[in-house]
């Protein structure tokens, strides 16, 4: 809900309070009218704390609670009027917020200067709405930290067999921080898991399937931030992506510098970034137990985050699927990796990685049809408010699904797009 919503709701609030202070006003009918409009104004702020994407309903849905307590909201023709516009906004609302269709991302795509679509078929790109424009990755830039392990498990220099320890996890996992992907995966591993244990590859899995930032963290660390930029730079990527920034670590830094973040520049985020991603790790600072963050400051987060062009993600998942990216055995693993999330019944195979924050939907694929068509679509959306968000992800994959096995849809989104 809007600041102006809340306002409103404290002032309903208060009102309602109000005739109390008279004591021929407190009869039973006002005091449950006050404690009744109280309870709901309460309930109500806290709901919109956890579900976003739903403020103005849940604001529509907290007026006609508390106008129902009012008895001339449905003894008199006012309120009856009253009633049905109330009805229909929610239902309207409801309609409007579930409602899911392919061309609402297309249309998002459309309508901003903050989006990326690319497009490619059998090799040849169709469309490229932004070259070279960066946008931030959010979890899609665990391409490249998966892409990073399966090329060091192929040279041998890192067992797939490896228990890894969950306090080594923990120590990189925030409660409530990440949408319930960890302990999703967690409950998805426990009978891989031994005396407290998992193997690496189980760890690499849970970041890519499940999308666990904790898990990232880890294998951030494993690998090397270094060494990740070394490979990103032979694989091309680092000519329109930024280097690799933590999640979690960025997350828990700009938490503590509060807008003073907002200031800092790739690099120094990065710097300060990767010292606390050490911190955390040799233990000298543990995660706190709870975790809560401002709209504010989680759209910082979400900017700071590594950015890159659709075309570069679209240009390297082209060679992971032609098999020109990395060894035979790094690209086995690799596509292992990025096709056990996705599953379409027209298609060969198609795996990737989308990412998200509360401003943020991508998705970065590639598959061949049955018809023997490879694809590679890659779509950026940034700068989406909250109700924006919950939207295009509901139908986000309605718009995958009518890409990839819809060859009209295809040409309609060229023809729309310019080519």
């Amino acid at each position: 809900m809007s600041l102006f919503q809340y306002l409103i709701l404290l002032a309903i609030a208060l009102i309602a309070i109000l005739p109390l202070f008279k004591k021929e006003q407190r009869t039973p009918y006002m005091i449950f009218r006050a404690a009744a409009t109280l309870l709901v104004v309460l309930v109500g702020i806290c709901l919109s704390l956890f579900f976003t994407g739903l403020g103005y309903l849940l604001f529509l849905a907290i007026v006609l609670i508390i106008l129902l307590l009012e008895k001339w909201f449905y003894t008199t023709k006012l309120g009856i009027a009253l009633l049905i516009v109330l009805l229909a906004g929610i239902g309207i609302g409801g309609y409007y917020f579930f409602y899911s269709d392919p061309d609402i991302v297309a249309g998002y795509l459309e309508e901003t200067d903050t989006t990326s679509l690319y497009l490619a078929v059998d090799g040849e790109v169709l469309i490229d709405t932004a070259p070279s424009q960066e946008r931030p990755l959010a979890s899609t830039v665990k391409i490249m930290v998966a892409a990073a392990y399966a090329e060091q498990a192929a040279e041998g220099k890192l067992d797939p067999e490896m228990l890894v320890p969950l306090d080594k996890l923990d120590s990189f996992y925030i409660p409530n921080s990440d949408g319930g992907a960890h302990p999703a995966w967690l409950e998805s591993v426990e009978k891989n898991i031994t005396d407290g244990k998992i193997p690496l590859h189980d760890v690499v899995k849970g970041m890519i399937v499940y999308s666990s930032n904790a898990n990232t963290e880890y294998l951030l660390g494993l690998i090397g931030f270094e060494l990740i930029d070394e490979r990103m730079g032979a694989w091309g990527m680092l000519d329109e992506q930024e280097t690799v920034v933590p999640l979690v670590s960025s997350l828990l830094l700009i938490d503590e510098l509060g807008e003073e973040a907002e200031n800092l520049s790739h690099d120094e985020i990065r710097e300060e970034s990767i010292a606390l991603h050490t911190e955390l790790e040799t233990g000298t600072r543990a995660v706190p137990d709870s975790f809560d963050m401002s709209p504010a400051l989680q759209r910082i987060w979400s900017d700071s985050m590594t950015s890159a062009s659709a075309a570069s993600y679209g240009h390297f998942l082209r060679d992971v699927q032609t098999g020109e990216w990395g060894s035979t055995e790094a690209n086995t693993i690799l596509r292992d990796l990025l096709e056990t999330a996705y599953m379409l019944g027209d298609a060969d195979y198609i795996g990737g990685k989308g990412g998200s924050t509360g401003f943020v939907l991508n998705q970065a694929l590639y598959a061949k049809l049955n018809s023997g068509e490879e694809i590679e679509l890659v779509f950026f959306i940034d700068d989406l408010n909250a109700f924006q968000q919950q939207r295009a992800n509901r139908s986000s994959n309605d718009f995958l699904i009518e890409v990839f096995t819809n060859e009209s849809y295809r040409n309609e989104l060229v023809k729309r797009f310019g080519g």
